[in-house]
C-alpha cells in the first residue's frame, strides 16, 4: 500500500520499529560499515531504512575509492 491507500481511507498497518537484538544487530553493523555512532542510531531505529542497501553502498564507494589511491586520482597518474 501507498501512502495514499491512507488518504483514501484505506488503512496502512504501521510499520513496527526495530527494537533489542534487531536494533542492536543494525546500528552494529552500521557503525562496522563506518557510520558515526549517532547516525547509525538514527538509521537503524527506522524500520524503512535498507541497512543492507547502506553498507553495499559504503562497500562500493569504499572500493572505488581504493581503487583512486584514495586520493581522488587514479593509479595509473
Amino acid at each position: 500500500m501507498t501512502s495514499s491507500d491512507a488518504i483514501r481511507g484505506i488503512p496502512v498497518p504501521e510499520r513496527s520499529q526495530p527494537r533489542g537484538r534487531s536494533l542492536r544487530w543494525r546500528r552494529e553493523q552500521l557503525i562496522a560499515a563506518g557510520l558515526d555512532e549517532f547516525t547509525a542510531h538514527r538509521l537503524a531505529k527506522d524500520a524503512a531504512v535498507d541497512v543492507h542497501a547502506i553498507i553495499v553502498s559504503r562497500e562500493r564507494s569504499r572500493a572505488a575509492e581504493a581503487g583512486r589511491g584514495g586520493d581522488g586520482r587514479s593509479r595509473g597518474e
